[in-house]
């Protein structure tokens, strides 16, 4: 099992779910974070139920951002988590 997170500020979001689409065709990937650290929040619709979406009120910073999702992963049990740069 793999857990992956993406850290956004003001993303093109047609290039996060494309993305996130080529990601999901791996059957291993349990869960994809999306954590925003955009000053406002305009997240799509979810493309899929293993998209977690975390909307920061204020910009925490990447590595601060990847480490929510790097917790998750560690509290589920998840033993392997990718940190991607969507740039």
């Amino acid at each position: 099992m793999l857990n992956v997170s993406i850290v956004l500020y003001n993303p093109n979001w047609q290039q996060i779910i494309d993305l996130t689409q080529s990601l999901l065709r791996y059957p291993k990937v349990r869960h994809i974070y999306w954590i925003d650290n955009s000053p406002i929040s305009n997240c799509p619709q979810s493309v899929d139920t293993r998209i977690k979406y975390h909307y920061n009120q204020q910009n925490i910073g990447y590595g601060a951002a990847h480490n929510i999702a790097i917790r998750e992963s560690i509290y589920d049990n998840i033993p392997y988590h990718l940190v991607i740069n969507p740039d």
